[in-house]
């Protein structure tokens, strides 16, 4: 996926975000799928893959076509080349969005260039990006040093600058920015801490909607903010990462905190938790000031190789106050999977979209050949 760093992406999932929604209506409910198909390819430096689905008429939402292709490959031992396209085909128009990457890696050092096309008619619902229109573009450079000085604990030290610039696809000029420098100091016992500095620069020309009670007039906004992450052995039984970025944000200040952490006592069970609190002051149109906070637990289960299953709920003060999934899937021979799944969504933005339940039976035959 690409990611502008629009305002929904840096609150990173805070507010309400475009997400994939094939088989799925603008109001969440379900719509039924006329059918699809998938290849994977793989041989040598080369990986292609493809998939098809059509999306039959339902209501007022027409017969939609989703189409996503995707190829890589290795030239000599450290670049590689890949490309994206996904296509969207329904009562909104035809759109096309792509994506490319070229990068070099070597041990010490490593570069690239990615980037996305995305046409006015390509609606981002395909869950392909977070906005249409726009091309972008994302170098980045880094460099992995161990000199002498290091203290005898510290592995390695990495640091390079990356940016994310998306433009006007007429005119070029700038929509928005993201430019950080960033660093990571590695332990032998497993653990890292990585420091960055991020310069944003926004050009909305629309007002911008981060939550109901709070809106991003439309102007120029530079800001610069720093980021810490610490992360514990993450091969280790028990595991966390914390973050914890903060600073202005548009024409206020935004203030996170995000706690992660698994317990895995056996490659049977794990459970996993997830925690984040952000506090968004003086800003917008009305000088809000909002606290948010999202709790997500998940538990997953392996009776054995070929039967799991897992369940997962979400607790998310700014969009969806409480949403549970559960699954459960069975491989009853190589690569053919019976799912099944049950989601409860709860009311969103005050009633505005209604409470969904599905339980969904699925079963997925793949052919090798």
């Amino acid at each position: 996926m690409i990611w502008a760093p629009t305002a929904n992406s840096l609150l990173e999932a805070t507010a309400n975000t475009d997400v994939a929604q094939i088989g799925l209506a603008d109001n969440g409910t379900l719509l039924p799928i006329d059918g699809g198909l998938r290849d994977a390819f793989r041989s040598g430096r080369t990986t292609a893959g493809a998939l098809a689905k059509r999306q039959a008429a339902a209501g007022d939402q027409g017969a939609t076509a989703f189409a996503v292709a995707r190829g890589s490959r290795f030239f000599g031992r450290a670049t590689r080349l890949g490309a994206t396209v996904a296509l969207r085909e329904g009562t909104a128009g035809r759109g096309v969005a792509a994506t490319y990457g070229l990068t070099r890696a070597m041990p010490d050092f490593a570069a690239g260039v990615s980037g996305a096309l995305v046409t006015n008619a390509y609606q981002p619902q395909a869950g392909f990006v977070s906005r249409p229109n726009v091309p972008m573009t994302s170098p980045s450079v880094t460099s992995t040093a161990q000199p002498r000085w290091r203290p005898s604990d510290v592995v390695w030290i990495t640091h390079g600058p990356t940016a994310l610039v998306s433009q006007d696809p007429r005119s070029f000029t700038l929509q928005a920015a993201l430019m950080s420098y960033s660093g990571e100091l590695l332990f032998r016992h497993g653990a890292s801490i990585t420091p960055a500095v991020e310069q944003s620069l926004q050009r909305p020309t629309a007002p911008v909607v981060l939550f109901p009670t709070v809106r991003i007039a439309p102007g120029t906004y530079d800001f610069t903010r720093v980021t810490a992450v610490f992360n514990s052995d993450q091969s280790a039984e028990a595991a966390a990462t914390a973050t914890i970025p903060a600073g202005p944000f548009f024409d206020g200040s935004l203030d996170r905190f995000e706690l992660t952490s698994h317990w895995s006592p056996s490659p049977y069970r794990s459970l996993r938790g997830t925690c984040r609190v952000n506090r968004l002051r003086s800003l917008g149109t009305r000088d809000s000031s909002v606290l948010a906070h999202l709790a997500g637990p998940e538990v997953r289960v392996f009776l054995n190789p070929r039967v799991q299953w897992s369940a997962f709920y979400q607790h998310n003060t700014a969009a969806v106050p409480g949403t549970p999934n559960v699954r459960f899937s069975r491989e009853f021979s190589p690569l053919c999977v019976r799912p099944i799944v049950y989601s409860d969504r709860q009311v969103v933005l005050n009633g505005m979209t209604p409470t969904a339940r599905s339980l969904i039976l699925t079963l997925r035959w793949l052919r090798q050949m």
